[in-house]
């Protein structure tokens, strides 16, 4: 009875073991595709030949692991998506440049080593649903969804994919929600999206699965919230989103993180482009106010839009050096606290002798001699 009682223990481990080891991870930062050829070709057992051509570096982050049987569609994606494309010829798998095959167009890259590839598993929303808007927001990176899966493997510079990737974990929650992206003709998408928040907090009425995020880009405001939510809010900016009246007083822009003076000149040379590219003459007036670290604006509709995005681009929080250090005085005063002790060879050449001795308190030497030596010379 106990023979069989473990026996079973031992298929059941067996088992477990079996069902993680058909799972598996791709996590592979700054490295050469050929490893990933070679990664894929252990896992797969498939045989790869590499085309003198195929070079550069990846980037593959999966934040979870993969079941086997999708690892080479996965792999095929992340090729395209590099420039890269498969031709099977029996039973061996030839990668080239898409360039030489041309099934696909547009996902060749002037800097693959800048290039970052990552795999999301999307899982509370189609995946084309989240395809569509992140197409919208970035019409250069490249995305392939994979239906089955509910996968969404995204390639673009790597600050892209991060951008992305904060915006797909605020918006990829459970609930009957959907996603919208709603275009701001007149206003400041970052400013409707703060007043909307604000509003919307204070009721109670902005559940901890609803979102609402900006995207300073387009100047669009990115909606995930439930139906009658959702028509609450499209309402609220139709009433927000209206011309600037031209007479309007002048705006102020407090800063977070830009220092104001700084910027100045940066937009009022944007300003100006604006102007002659609308052709208008109004009056403009761009002002730094220190002790705020605000800007006061004076601007057309149009241009204004332009300065308000552009501010939303230079504002934000630069990477930091945490320094610590420690400051520690030393003073003669403090001698009846200090000690010395020391040790020296006696003998001559000979390593036979050593002296030694300490000196606390009173009877330590001057440690301020004007001839280092002289200290030295003092002990012994």
């Amino acid at each position: 009875m106990r023979t069989t009682i473990v026996t079973l223990c031992l298929l059941f481990l067996t088992t477990i073991l079996w069902a993680e080891n058909h799972m598996h991870t791709l996590n592979l930062q700054d490295t050469e595709i050929r490893l990933l050829v070679e990664t894929v070709s252990d896992i797969t057992g498939k045989n790869f030949v590499i085309d003198p051509e195929v070079s550069g570096k990846i980037t593959v982050i999966s934040g979870q692991p993969i079941p086997e049987d999708k690892v080479y569609d996965l792999f095929l994606s992340i090729l395209s998506v590099n420039g890269f494309t498969t031709e099977t010829q029996r039973d061996t798998i030839k990668i080239i440049p898409i360039a030489k095959s041309n099934p696909l167009s547009g996902l060749t890259s002037d800097h693959p080593d800048q290039l970052m590839t990552r795999i999301f598993r999307i899982k509370h929303i189609p995946v084309e649903e989240v395809m569509n808007m992140l197409k919208s927001m970035n019409s250069k990176a490249k995305l392939i969804s994979n239906k089955d899966s509910n996968l969404l493997i995204v390639s673009d510079k790597s600050a892209n994919v991060e951008k992305m990737a904060e915006l797909i974990n605020n918006i990829d929650r459970k609930s009957d929600s959907s996603i919208e992206l709603i275009p701001i003709k007149h206003a400041n998408a970052s400013d409707v999206a703060e007043t909307l928040t604000q509003l919307l907090d204070s009721t109670n009425a902005l559940g901890p699965q609803s979102k609402i995020v900006p995207d300073s880009r387009t100047n669009s405001v990115i909606v995930n919230a439930n139906p009658s939510l959702k028509t609450k809010i499209m309402n609220i900016i139709a009433q927000l989103d209206v011309p600037l009246d031209t007479n309007t007083q002048a705006q102020v822009i407090y800063l977070k993180y830009a220092s104001a003076e700084k910027l100045v000149p940066i937009l009022e040379t944007l300003a100006k482009r604006g102007q002659v590219a609308e052709n208008q003459t109004q009056d403009l007036s761009i002002q730094a106010h220190k002790e705020t670290n605000s800007l006061v604006v004076n601007a057309p509709p149009a241009v204004y839009r332009n300065i308000r995005q552009a501010i939303d681009q230079l504002d934000i929080r630069r990477q930091q050096v945490l320094i610590e250090a420690i400051i520690a005085e030393v003073s003669v005063d403090n001698s009846k606290e200090l000690g010395v002790d020391w040790f020296a060879p006696i003998g001559g050449d000979s390593d036979d002798g050593l002296v030694g001795g300490s000196f606390t308190g009173s009877t330590l030497p001057n440690i301020g001699a004007d001839d280092p030596l002289d200290v030295f010379g003092s002990l012994l």
